[in-house]
């Protein structure tokens, strides 16, 4: 089977995915999948997530992955990356959203914004945190210079950066930018050289993490 709105997350030597929604109808998926970075190979399997995960995103730390389910559902789940086995209940979001939410972390703190609001075609310019090595619901942490969906964002250690997105079917070539440590409204960080929304990322996904 293919899945689309897929969540992923690496340590050094492994890396996972899981949810997603079938192309073919919407038949969602719990699988979770692993490979070995090193090698070449097909995928194996890993676990399930809690529930038929679709619309997600993925972050985390080099021993610990976490999954943000986004279709009805507020949902953070986590695996620890070096075993197999299904995900575990992280907490809840501070609001449930429908889709196209962006994330990405540092080692120790993961960072979600936007996105659509379930019950409505109402976009959303939160920001909301999470600490990776813990368990626990998501806090505030400010707002994104928009209202918007689709958007992908990437990261270092440092500074969490949000690229482009859709305003009310408007792709944007916006940026904006937090840093992570702190709480606090994101500021204009540039511009793309063309506006994109839902492209892929593979920059600083686990926080800069050697």
């Amino acid at each position: 089977n293919v899945y689309a709105a897929m969540a992923g997350h690496s340590s050094t030597t492994r890396a996972v995915y899981g949810g997603g929604l079938k192309n073919a109808g919407n038949n969602y998926n719990n699988s979770i999948e692993f490979i070995t970075i090193a090698s070449v190979g097909n995928s194996t399997d890993f676990g399930d997530t809690l529930g038929n995960c679709s619309g997600s995103t993925g972050f985390g730390s080099s021993t610990r992955a976490i999954f943000r389910a986004q279709i009805n559902t507020n949902v953070f789940e986590f695996i620890t990356i070096a075993s197999a086995g299904n995900s575990t209940d992280f907490g809840d979001s501070t609001q449930t959203t429908q889709a196209g939410a962006a994330a990405a972390s540092s080692s120790t703190r993961g960072i979600v914004a936007g996105g659509y609001i379930t019950g409505g075609a109402d976009l959303t310019n939160y920001i909301e945190f999470i600490g990776i090595s813990s368990t626990g619901n998501a806090s505030d942490f400010g707002d994104l210079t928009q209202s918007l969906n689709f958007a992908v964002a990437v990261s270092d250690s440092t500074k969490w950066v949000r690229g482009g997105g859709q305003i009310s079917g408007t792709v944007t070539n916006t940026m904006d930018d937090v840093t992570i440590a702190s709480t606090g409204n994101a500021t204009d960080f540039g511009d793309l050289t063309v506006a994109r929304q839902r492209f892929g990322s593979g920059c600083g996904s686990h926080g800069g993490l050697q």
